[in-house]
């Protein structure tokens, strides 16, 4: 062969050797790119992992746990570390590191410990309160001390102060309330949910609780049929909580004995006058009445309540009167805002509505209370015209929407339905809870017409109502109403039929006609004259010797999942991430650990230790971190500050920098830094 062709051929085995070596190199290139990827994701994984674990171990009984029981874990196909666990009062500081193919990934979180509010050992949510406290009662506030809250919106919302002065109510309990031994239970008036100490319970009042407990009953719950005399037996409910109902007074008679845990519910007034009988409770009393006079009397005895006692009274001051007008039109056309008239006596067409019934509460038995539909007996037909226009929608689809919810008259309602899981009960002001259209709580999901059995509407005061009082803007205001399509701005009930369309609405209102308000002003200045005498009105609370009622959050926990309570809460004030990946490593010099590490695994398996090296002592947020060469740029450029944070902040408040022209370090409380960050301070000390 000439050297010619020789060299033809060694340049062509040269050539292919290049090419299978260039391949192999792209195939290898190929293999680390995969193996880093995989690893960037595997190390995100276990850094996730890990971070679900710690807060599982973190989470205590009353706050954070002091400590783990762990510092890393293997998880799958990686590894994770706990660089930092740190409790200071309710405040957690946590840091997870994911650790695989050389690449890692790291979660710092901030949590705060909210623990469940409720409004302490006594709650009043009545409009007017008298108290008899003998110095030998106890009121136990719990660890914080907690006082007998009295929520002011029912007093202020019917307007009582000219009626009964506040002073003079308020300057009495605060003078019985502070007779009582033991720690807390000092008198307090307040806005109770613009307060916030109904945020844990879901509840806007007590009677949101009343009907939340009644929603709630289940097959081993109990119902008993009141008034109950216990007598010379006990009755034992046993220490497992349950929902106990007594549908009316509760009298504890001579050697009676009542002792159970959950939440007892008494309709009426409760009457201890032998000093033989006993109340014990673990959990939630709660006394419920719409009567003008309720009395708790316990003033013989022996009452143990550990727990709370929740009084949920709805009196209201007579005068004026209920009326009920109806409006309706079967095929929704609504060419008028009155709809249909002159179909039923004795009204004719000139009457701009379909039914209407003055005095409606003072008429009838009834009273406040409106059975739109009843089954087996619909009382009310005659004037809500309800079944009837039911009837006219045959088995098409229906449903009920609340309007003008805001002059709700502290309404609750009851809701039956062919094939629905249970009796629906609640607060015209809250809406339809389990049953409402999604989005819209104060619409009912679509039912048959035909299936609808019961609903009845109970309000509880006519002086939440809207005032219509004729010559008042209106010279009579039923005929406004009618001729109204927001009905006046009235609490009314609407019904719509399957395409969307309303067919009947029922307004509900206060109204007083000009030739009655003589009469309504002669009833208020008698009633005033008689509480000044000594009458019975409102609620009035007797503690005899024998009482101690001590706060017990855990009582109250017990059944409050049953409830809708949030129970103990753990909020994240904030997460930061950091990924540095297997390549990352490499371009500075380290040792990826590609080869595996103690958990073996080889290139994607448990990956290696943390990357060595030198160690840069920083500032983050507001807690010491260690980081090497690598994640040191990347925590300089977010804001992190070199050397130790300094003294660590006291519970519920941290350090910020501000901004200039003051860059110094401060303390401020921690509800307030959105407000600091809002105009440009750093959380954390000055560098």
């Amino acid at each position: 062969m000439g050297k010619l062709a020789l060299l033809f051929v060694m340049v062509a085995v040269l050539g292919g050797s290049l090419l299978t070596f260039r391949t192999r190199m792209n195939a290898n290139e190929t293999d680390n790119e995969r193996r880093d990827v995989q690893g960037d994701l595997l190390a995100r994984d276990a850094a996730t992992s890990g971070h679900g674990l710690v807060l599982n171990a973190m989470i205590g009984t009353d706050g954070f746990n002091s400590s783990l029981g762990f510092t890393d874990r293997d998880v799958r196909d990686g590894r994770f570390t706990v660089d930092n666990y740190s409790v200071v009062g309710d405040t957690a500081f946590v840091t997870v590191t994911g650790h695989s193919g050389g690449a890692t990934h790291t979660i710092r979180s901030k949590y705060e410990w909210d623990p469940m509010d409720f409004p302490g050992p006594i709650w009043l949510d009545v409009p007017y309160a008298t108290a008899d406290v003998d110095p030998g009662a106890g009121i136990d506030g719990g660890p914080d001390a907690l006082p007998v809250h009295f929520d002011v919106r029912r007093y202020d919302e019917l307007d009582l102060d000219e009626l009964l002065p506040w002073d003079t109510m308020e300057d009495s309990l605060i003078a019985e309330f502070a007779g009582a031994s033991g720690p807390g239970g000092d008198f307090q008036a307040s806005d109770m949910l613009g307060s916030g100490y109904l945020e844990d319970l879901n509840t806007a009042d007590a009677s949101d609780l009343y009907y939340a407990a009644l929603g709630a009953m289940g097959v081993m719950d109990v119902t008993i049929p009141g008034p109950l005399v216990i007598t010379s037996t006990t009755q034992n409910f046993g220490p497992t909580p349950k929902i106990v109902r007594i549908t009316g007074s509760l009298e504890m008679g001579s050697n009676g004995h009542l002792i159970g845990a959950g939440i007892l519910i008494v309709e009426g007034p409760i009457d201890m006058s032998w000093s033989s009988a006993s109340l014990t409770w673990d959990g939630i009393v709660l006394v419920h009445s719409d009567e003008n006079y309720l009395p708790i009397n316990l003033s013989e005895g022996t009452v143990d309540i550990n727990g709370t006692l929740v009084v949920d009274h709805q009196a209201v001051p007579p005068g004026g009167h209920m009326d009920l007008t109806v409006l309706r039109e079967d095929d929704g056309s609504w060419s008028s805002p009155e709809g249909t008239t002159g179909a039923v006596a004795p009204w004719t067409s000139d009457f701009p509505w379909y039914q209407h019934k003055h005095r409606f509460d003072i008429d009838l038995p009834e009273e406040r209370t409106v059975y739109f539909a009843e089954e087996g007996a619909d009382r009310h037909e005659q004037w809500t015209q309800f079944r009837s226009a039911l009837a006219a929608q045959g088995s098409s689809n229906v449903s009920i929407k609340f309007k003008n919810r805001s002059k709700d008259g502290y309404a609750s309602y009851t809701l039956d339905i062919a094939g629905q899981p249970q009796v629906y009960y609640g607060t015209v002001a809250n809406g339809f809870g389990a049953f409402a259209r999604s989005g819209d709580v104060n619409r009912t999901q679509s039912f048959r017409a035909s299936d609808l059995r019961t609903f009845i509407v109970d309000v509880h005061s006519l002086r939440m109502l809207r005032q219509r009082w004729d010559g008042d803007g209106c010279v009579q205001w039923p005929f406004c109403v009618g001729r109204d399509s927001h009905r006046e701005r009235s609490l009314y009930i609407r019904l719509y039929d399957s395409s969307g369309d309303k067919i009947y609405e029922g307004a509900l209102y206060w109204h007083m006609r000009e030739d009655e308000v003589d009469e309504h002003n002669a009833q208020e200045a008698a009633l005033r004259a008689a509480i000044e005498g000594g009458a019975e009105f409102g609620t009035n609370l007797t503690l005899g010797p024998g009482v101690d009622i001590g706060f017990d959050m855990d009582a109250i926990k017990a059944i409050g999942t049953r409830l809708g309570f949030d129970g103990d809460e753990v909020i994240n004030r904030g997460s930061w991430t950091e990924h540095t990946t297997a390549r990352e490593y490499r371009a500075q010099g380290i040792d990826a650990g590609l080869g595996g590490g103690p958990s073996g695994g080889g290139p994607t398996g448990g990956g290696g230790p943390p990357p060595p090296g030198p160690l840069t002592l920083v500032c983050h947020i507001d807690f010491d971190m260690m980081l090497t060469s690598v994640q040191l740029p990347g925590h300089i450029r977010h804001g992190d500050t070199m050397g130790s944070c300094g003294p660590p902040a006291p519970p519920d408040q941290m350090w910020i920098c501000e901004g200039p022209p003051s860059g110094s370090s401060i303390l401020i409380d921690t509800i307030d830094w959105p407000i600091h960050a809002g105009h440009g301070d750093w959380a954390g000390q000055c560098p």
